[in-house]
């Protein structure tokens, strides 16, 4: 569910540093000063159950401010559940998956969760800005520390779906190179894959 989650994630994260066009409201966000933010690594044995709350309102905001014109009900579920059986492999593969939190004054804006796929590679699996925190850095901030949780990994790997034509964007921008890499639960038709080399970090 994790890798799902990804491909679905990395469209948000695209858009974020794309050309597009967003509301009123958020251009006004993005102009305004920044606020400091902090990240830090979390088992999830220390996660509070407000803790897991304001990851899931980043979550939802962040796929309903993109999706915003596909909304129902049946997706607002689906949301939800996708959010839970996320929450539930990371509690399930503690040894081997890490949450990576951004805050702002307190308050969680964004997270990143990756996969250890061996001793040299991660995926990134799962990562989700607040849209008020959109083009401060936040992703870069998640992404690139962490060999601070596996000292010997060398490569990020992360797909998208070749439909998707704004994630490409994000990652080309952090340095990532396209690759043939790609996660068995996917048809290599339809996807598209990413890999950074932490050793140029």
């Amino acid at each position: 569910m994790l890798h799902v989650l990804s491909i679905l994630l990395s469209i948000i994260v695209g858009v974020l540093f794309s050309g597009v066009t967003f509301s009123k409201e958020l251009n006004e966000v993005s102009a305004a000063k920044k606020e400091k933010t902090i990240t830090r690594w979390m088992a999830y044995n220390e996660l509070t159950p407000l803790q897991l709350n304001e990851l899931e309102v980043v979550y939802n905001r962040a796929f309903q401010t993109i999706y915003k014109e596909y909304l129902s009900d049946g997706f607002l579920q689906e949301l939800s559940n996708n959010f839970t059986s996320a929450m539930d492999d990371f509690k399930q593969f503690k040894e081997t998956t890490f949450l990576h939190i951004a805050q702002q004054k307190d308050r969680i804006v964004g997270f990143a969760l990756f996969q250890k796929i061996n001793d040299n590679d991660v995926s990134l699996d799962l990562i989700c800005i607040d849209p008020t925190c959109w083009r401060q850095g936040v992703g870069k901030q998640l992404i690139f520390p962490v060999k601070e949780q596996c000292p010997d990994v060398s490569t990020i790997k992360v797909v998208t779906y070749k439909i998707n034509t704004q994630s490409p964007k994000f990652y080309e921008a952090l340095g990532f190179k396209k690759t043939d890499w790609v996660d068995s639960h996917y048809k290599q038709e339809d996807i598209q894959g990413f890999e950074y080399q932490l050793l140029d970090v």
